[in-house]
């Protein structure tokens, strides 16, 4: 049976083993039930990065319009047209005061609702602006890391389950000098946190020039967790390949860390990649991992 013909029918031989080449087996990735949908896949995000923008910019709209009916109700309201005094002027005075007490009731309902609505489609589109940015950060890298000499294989979004834990690698960078592992982060403002810290600082500016702080989650131990996956299901497969960790920042003012797994740019990833040069893979052992690592991209579509 192929490598090829394993990973699209694995699911229906989940404790066979399939042949890289002559010689080499490789099990299923070590797992002993079909991966789920990883929610932290390439396809997962996009597909919320779309739907937080299609939901927050229609309820956006919907919520911006039911403010300003509200206030279109409140001034163009009814007007008096008939003779002051007469049957005619008292009859539309009765029903503007009916239409007025009507609209008092029912106007506040809507303007609240309506506020409601427009944030929650604020937060929404911000999700996605969130969203989006990462994915731009990753296709950034991977464009930087396409002109690495032909001696290197570049992947990108590699989902990993192992026991339930579910992550993805933004990039990974495979050569006979090891394996390049990079998390990739576009913040914005100044960053701030050390290796073991439970989470990190990120200091920004407002349109409006005030200064106000996030929490974000550690970067280097999310690049560790990942690391460890990784090196997990390649040991249940024969191979014990050393994997250098990366954080990688795009876009950010100023980084204040102890840690030196933590690069400023996806050019200096670049450079730090090229900075290996003893052999840490045969060709044989390289293969293999190719083998995989390909198998675990499958498993995301």
């Amino acid at each position: 049976m192929s490598f090829l013909f394993f990973c699209k029918f694995r699911n229906f031989f989940p404790s066979t083993t399939v042949i890289i080449s002559e010689g080499d087996e490789i099990s299923p990735l070590g797992r002993k039930k079909e991966m789920k949908a990883n929610k932290y896949s390439l396809e997962s995000r996009k597909k919320q990065a779309n739907t937080y923008k299609l939901l927050g910019a229609i309820l956006f709209v919907i919520g911006t319009g039911m403010f300003l009916y509200t206030g279109a109700k409140m001034v163009l309201e009814p007007q008096i047209t008939a003779e002051l005094g007469t049957s005619e002027w008292h009859n539309q005075f009765n029903a503007i005061q009916s239409y007025r007490q009507s609209m008092e009731q029912i106007l506040p309902f809507i303007a609240v609702s309506g506020m409601i609505i427009a944030g929650a489609g604020d937060v929404l589109w911000r999700k996605y602006k969130t969203l989006s940015a990462g994915l731009y950060g990753e296709e950034l890298v991977s464009y930087t890391l396409n002109s690495l000499p032909n001696e290197y294989t570049l992947y990108n979004n590699i989902p990993l389950e192992k026991d339930g834990k579910q992550t993805e690698i933004d990039t990974l960078v495979v050569s006979k000098y090891g394996i390049f592992l990079g998390e990739v982060k576009n913040y914005k403002g100044q960053i701030s946190g050390n290796e073991n810290d439970s989470t990190w600082t990120q200091t920004k500016k407002s349109s409006a020039g005030e200064t106000y702080e996030n929490t974000i989650k550690n970067p280097v131990k999310q690049a560790k967790f990942q690391t460890y996956l990784l090196s997990s299901i390649l040991k249940e497969n024969g191979l014990n390949c050393y994997i250098h960790p990366y954080v990688v920042f795009i876009n950010a003012e100023d980084i204040c860390t102890d840690s030196e797994l933590v690069l400023k740019s996806e050019n200096e990833f670049h450079n730090t990649i090229l900075t290996y040069h003893d052999t840490r893979i045969s060709n044989e052992n390289l293969n293999k991992l190719k083998g995989v690592i390909e198998c675990l991209k499958k498993s995301e579509s």
